[in-house]
């Protein structure tokens, strides 16, 4: 997603039964960046060119409902308005913010000794909803000079934004002069662009000359990659002109004690409705964008879709389709004396393309090669069969038991709220993207988890929302009665030459980062694996699998190797990947 404003709520641990456990913060590796890793990031291969340098200061910026939140937003910047990985940030924090969390009974905290008091700040550097690594930064300077209701602010120098982050969570600490007292304040999440490369984003807006259309990593698209791509109401406000639509709905009655009874307008909601129509060498499609969370704070509200990109194109093209709707809704109070339409109906007031130079032109963007994988990453096949009625598809939960992996690794994989940090989780790249049903829940699945549905992944227009990490139908037969044959290879459902077995295997083919898995003596890694069948049979039961590297209730699979299961069975098959 395009992630401006956006704050991401904790992950629900879904899977609990699977992952229990009192645990704390995990102990990690050290990278070679110097900060602890709690979790790899998906790919390194990419850098983001001259990250630059920007000034980040603290403000406030709404939701829609309920209090203004506190995030930091770019002011100062040699970029744009966006924060980068290898960017260098100074963080400025107005004292009033600080001072509630200092200001002892007595009140004895002014804006002349403010600069004494103990303040730190704890910076979480996420990836996805995992954490990436964790700093603990102390203010640097005061600066008086142009600072708000007499306040100095606080200023920290000389923070980069590690490799692989995208976003950073910020946690106030202040202690009293007589230390008694000890606040803390967490801050919204602060989007950053370039930890998810070779993915990117593109992003249609507004400038100070009109509209614009930027890849926020920089660069092209990636061939074999994500595109997020990301479209601001702000921008079609002004495609189809939404100032001079007539939103008057009709007339109410009402009774105000100091005007007495009177009649005034009713107006309905204008409303966008997007789709991109994108073409990657095959003709043109047309796919419907979907509203993001929160509103983006300068230009409004996103609506954004997830495009894969494949891996021969060589160019992208794109126009979008903007039908605008004014949304007749009627009071509950008062007498409504005029209805124009019916409480409720959606009326097309304007109808809209936007392409860069009018009809049958099209925004266009080359494409950037994908580079090799990286050694860590190794294609992983799992199948599990099990048999599905229609509306049914079958999900794959797994990653490394909590419990097992703070006896065995010394790794715990929960923070202190209860949230999963993913360090039991591990990191994969979908390689078939080809089935229509499935592919909504691979665009924006980064992990093979416990916890369900990442808030990254597609809802599915024909089945809803995933369940945990899609996996696809197949067959090692298709008789003439099913009609005309469909394939893995075209149609990414039906026959599989992996499948040397039969018909009903699940089969979950990624790209894994192997280096994630238990090690087990010998060398082999291992995974652990459930299946989930949505509408109806829901968890798998337990099994008990001959080999495995300690007890569990679940299959395990190797990384780098095809593993053949049976739901509701310990049996386990494993081969080679040609």
């Amino acid at each position: 997603m395009v992630k401006i404003t956006v704050r991401r709520a904790a992950a629900a641990l879904v899977g609990a039964a699977l992952a229990q456990g009192n645990v704390h913060c995990a102990p990690a590796d050290r990278g070679e960046d110097g900060y602890e890793h709690a979790v790899a990031a998906k790919s390194a291969a990419y850098s983001v060119p001259s990250p630059g340098a920007a000034t980040l200061r603290l403000d406030f910026y709404y939701s829609g409902s309920g209090a203004p939140q506190k995030q930091f937003s770019v002011g100062e910047t040699t970029t744009d308005e966006f924060v980068r990985v290898g960017q260098k940030l100074t963080l400025e924090i107005p004292g009033w913010v600080i001072l509630p969390l200092v200001q002892d009974e007595a009140g004895s905290v002014t804006p002349e000794n403010l600069s004494s008091s103990n303040v730190s700040l704890v910076i979480t550097w996420l990836h996805g909803g995992a954490t990436l690594s964790t700093e603990t930064v102390k203010i640097t300077s005061w600066k008086a000079e142009g600072s708000s209701y007499g306040w100095p602010d606080a200023r920290i120098e000389s923070i980069v934004v590690p490799k692989g982050a995208t976003g950073m969570r910020s946690t106030i600490v202040g202690t009293s002069a007589d230390g008694k007292k000890t606040g803390r304040e967490t801050l919204a999440e602060t989007p950053v662009f370039g930890g998810e490369l070779p993915n990117k984003h593109v992003y249609f807006d507004l400038g100070s000359d009109g509209p614009q259309s930027r890849v926020l990593e920089r660069g092209e698209p990636v061939a074999g990659s994500e595109l997020v791509v990301a479209y601001a109401d702000g921008r079609a406000d002004r495609l189809v002109d939404s100032g001079s639509i007539d939103r008057r709905v009709g007339r109410v009655k009402t009774y105000n004690p100091r005007f007495g009874t009177y009649e005034s307008d009713v107006f309905g909601e204008v409303i966008h409705v997007i789709s991109v129509g994108y073409d990657f060498g095959g003709g043109f499609r047309e796919e419907a964008l979907t509203r993001s969370p929160l509103p983006y704070a300068r230009y409004g509200n996103t609506q954004e879709t997830r495009l894969h990109v494949p891996d021969d194109a060589t160019r992208v093209a794109m126009y979008f389709h903007v039908k605008t709707y004014l949304v007749a809704k009627y009071p509950t109070y008062g007498e409504v004396t005029e209805r124009k339409y019916k409480d409720g109906e959606w009326i097309l007031v304007r109808e809209k393309w936007d392409n860069p130079s009018g009809a049958g032109s099209n925004f266009a963007f080359g494409t950037e090669a994908k580079e090799p994988l990286e050694k860590h990453l190794q294609r992983t096949v799992v199948f599990i069969k099990g048999e599905t009625s229609p509306g049914q598809d079958l999900f794959i939960r797994g990653g490394i038991d909590h419990e097992a992996s703070k006896r065995l690794r010394g790794v715990v994989c929960q923070s202190d709220d209860g949230a999963p940090n993913y360090a039991c989780a591990l990191p994969i790249f979908h390689r078939n993207l080809r089935n229509p049903t499935t592919r909504a829940w691979k665009l924006g699945d980064a992990f093979l988890d416990w916890y369900g549905r990442e808030r990254s992944q597609l809802v599915s227009s024909s089945s809803g929302l995933a369940q945990g990490t899609a996996a696809d139908w197949t067959t090692n037969a298709w008789p003439s009665s099913w009609g005309a044959p469909k394939s893995v290879a075209v149609d990414g459902y039906g026959l599989e030459k992996l499948n040397g077995v039969g018909a009903h295997l699940w089969m979950l083919d990624v790209d894994m980062d192997c280096t994630r898995a238990f090690a087990a003596p010998d060398g082999t890694r291992w995974f652990e694996a459930k299946s989930f069948i949505s509408n109806g049979p829901g968890w798998e039961g337990d099994v008990a699998q001959p080999g495995a590297p300690y007890p569990s209730a679940n299959h395990f699979a190797k990384c780098g190797q095809v593993s053949l299961f049976e739901r509701g069975s310990g049996a386990a098959t494993f081969k080679p990947l040609p």
